[in-house]
């Protein structure tokens, strides 16, 4: 196997097993936190962790007129997306939460 289709492999299993942990860890996580603050402060960490990469490279910096959408976007993705997930996971299996995540571009296309 050459190079590029082992580093290829490796990137897949990595995708299967962290993506596909997390739901397993958000079903743990939400039984102590609660699913708002959890998923917030993992959102919150993520995006300290991506800023500070980003301050590395000097072509990539944030705009101030690019603040506001930014911040919309962030806020809805938390709300909509990640805090109603975690929300579920209360009362749904993270396997069937991962099935009906995974069956978003489906719906998307659908409508």
């Amino acid at each position: 196997m050459d190079r590029n289709k082992l580093k290829t492999f490796f990137a897949f299993g990595a995708v299967y097993i962290i993506w596909g942990s997390t739901y397993l860890a958000i079903r743990y996580a939400v039984e102590t936190i609660p699913p708002f603050l959890m998923m917030g402060s993992r959102s919150l960490l993520a995006g300290l962790v991506l800023f500070s990469l980003s301050r590395f490279k000097e072509d990539s910096r944030i705009k101030r007129e690019n603040l506001l959408p930014l911040f919309i976007i962030g806020t809805l993705f938390f709300l909509v997306a990640h805090g109603l997930l975690a929300w579920s996971q209360q009362h749904v299996p993270s396997g069937l939460a991962a099935v009906l995540v995974a069956s978003e571009p489906l719906w998307i296309l659908l409508i």
